[in-house]
């Protein structure tokens, strides 16, 4: 009898110390968005495709405030400031608006895809409510 109490015992405690190990691990964020934003930060040589019209600049990333936000400096060419999402080797671009270098009203939206030191970027931009362009920039890190 005493030794069926004895491995009881043992038993009992062992599960205890099973419970207190494995509760106390923590599982580990598989989504680090700092890791992600590394990625896009940088100054790029960009080729930039408006419907056919074509030009060529500096554009930049830096990391924005946000966990998983970045900032696009000089995109469209003309010194406008975008913010953007990351997520893995995505960003997106939401809808927003700002005052491009002549004080007119501007929308912008897109997406894109970074692999290795290529960045694409797919963006509509609407000047003043009047005309609105679909943009393809192609940026190589420099």
């Amino acid at each position: 009898m005493n030794f069926q109490m004895n491995l009881t015992r043992v038993l009992a405690l062992m599960a205890l110390c099973t419970v207190v190990v494995f509760s106390s691990c923590k599982k580990d964020d598989d989504n680090d968005s700092s890791v992600d934003r590394a990625l896009f930060v940088g100054s790029y040589d960009t080729d930039e495709d408006c419907d056919g019209a074509t030009d060529d600049y500096i554009l930049t990333i830096v990391e924005d405030g946000d966990d998983d936000g970045i900032i696009i400096n000089n995109i469209y060419g003309f010194g406008a400031t975008t913010k953007a999402t990351v997520d893995g080797n995505d960003l997106t671009i939401d809808d927003q608006e700002f005052s491009n270098y002549g004080g007119v009203s501007s929308n912008i939206s897109g997406s894109g895809t970074i692999a290795d030191s290529i960045l694409t970027i797919n963006f509509s931009f609407n000047v003043g409510g009047v005309s609105a362009e679909s943009c393809v920039l192609t940026c190589t890190k420099q």
